[in-house]
């Protein structure tokens, strides 16, 4: 999996369908505005888009990737007329399952002493519909 962090390369006039489209391919050359760093990607990899809209007009969606009971911390305080969802990897009673651990197969190279995913994050990323 690549990861990759571009946050503020491409703000304001240089958000557009076109530089993102070019972006996701590579493409350097067809880039307009913004810093002109682009995804290297391979056919095999996986791309995670994630955006944060400061205005909320239909409902907003928070992704919590917690390994423990942290996951809770939305538990009973999200008011039902704001239209937020909030999904979360665990919850006050189970973990988050890691996977992509050491001595699991795969594994992350021996120098990660941690994780790599868990079973919630890494369900819906790998998932091939």
């Amino acid at each position: 999996m690549l990861l990759i962090d571009i946050s503020g390369d491409y703000t304001d006039e240089n958000v557009t369908v076109q530089n993102l489209i070019v972006v996701i391919l590579g493409d350097k050359n067809k880039v307009k505005g913004g810093s002109g760093k682009v995804i290297n990607s391979k056919l095999e990899d996986k791309i995670f888009i994630s955006t944060l809209i400061m205005e909320v007009r239909e409902f907003l969606v928070i992704y919590v990737e917690a390994c423990d009971i942290r996951g809770s911390m939305f538990e009973g305080m999200m008011p039902k007329d704001l239209k937020i969802y909030v999904t979360t990897a665990s919850n006050a009673q189970e973990n988050s399952w890691g996977t992509y651990c050491l001595g699991m197969d795969p594994s992350p190279p021996p120098e990660y002493i941690i994780c790599l995913g868990d079973l919630y994050s890494v369900a819906w990323m790998e998932d091939k519909y």
